[in-house]
């Protein structure tokens, strides 16, 4: 019999409110509503809902990412999800693609609480097995065919948020996924991650600071740029706070501008270990 999430069982009390195009690029995913005012942003084509928390965070770069997962046949494959969030985003989208196990990690308590109401919302809590820890303190039984992470990466001075700062340079939680993930994959495994362009991905911008690509080669990683989006700078945005920071880390760095408007590269990066 096939499964049908709680969004699907109350479709009748849910309202359209718009397709979802973030970085205006057509998706799968709508935004709906139910009576109460709840947001839900359901897959169209998968046929599977998230809970939005309210005021919390409604998936861009994690949309990327699973664009790219989708080009993979994931079915019958092992899968771990880094940096789940609290829409446990990436983790349900594998399983629904027909991944054979999923895991889940997040260091934050309420990422992980977020994301066990949505592994319920879609009956698939005993089908996902996410847990609260952080990626260099993960260790597993059986190794992953697939390792996907959307990770903090914003430089701080000093780290606020497990939702978006990686450190004084940003590159903290993605050096420790890239040499966590040589023991955690299986031979020929794909590692899948996202990576702000300021950090130094294929050109350096600190001369101190070796490339994001540099780094995965001396690790013995063979990869690909598998996809390239452009991110405005909006006012008010976590990034905007942080630019004078950015720019003093990677002064090599300069922002896009087109028409007055700042913006800056996301890569998803596809590795093999």
């Amino acid at each position: 019999m096939k499964r049908q999430s709680y969004f699907k069982d109350k479709r009748r009390d849910t309202i359209f409110e718009q397709k979802y195009i973030p970085f205006g690029t057509r998706t799968d995913f709508a935004i709906y509503r139910d009576k109460k005012g709840h947001k839900f942003l359901r897959n169209d084509k998968l046929d599977y809902a998230l809970y939005l928390k309210p005021g919390g965070h409604i998936p861009k770069t994690g949309l990327a990412l699973a664009k790219v997962l989708e080009r993979f046949n994931v079915k019958g494959l092992k899968v771990l999800d880094v940096g789940t969030g609290e829409n446990a985003f990436l983790a349900i989208h594998a399983k629904n693609l027909g991944a054979r196990s999923v895991y889940a990690i997040d260091p934050d308590s309420t990422a992980v609480r977020w994301g066990k109401l949505n592994l319920k919302l879609n009956k698939l809590s005993s089908k996902i097995f996410l847990k609260k820890i952080g990626i260099e303190e993960y260790k597993s039984k059986h190794n992953f065919d697939i390792i996907i992470a959307n990770l903090p990466q914003m430089p701080v001075k000093v780290n606020r948020s497990l939702h978006d700062d990686g450190g004084f340079d940003g590159r903290e939680y993605i050096l420790k996924l890239i040499e966590r993930a040589k023991n955690l994959l299986e031979r020929k495994g794909i590692l899948l991650f996202a990576a702000f362009d300021f950090l130094g991905i294929k050109n350096s911008y600190n001369p101190q600071k070796p490339t994001i690509l540099k780094i995965l080669k001396e690790n013995g990683y063979r990869f690909s740029i598998a996809l390239v989006l452009n991110k405005k700078v909006l006012p008010g945005s976590y990034t905007l706070k942080n630019l004078s920071h950015i720019k003093s880390v990677y002064p090599g760095y300069r922002f896009i501008k087109r028409g007055g408007t700042m913006m800056y590269k996301i890569f998803i990066i596809e590795a093999y270990y």
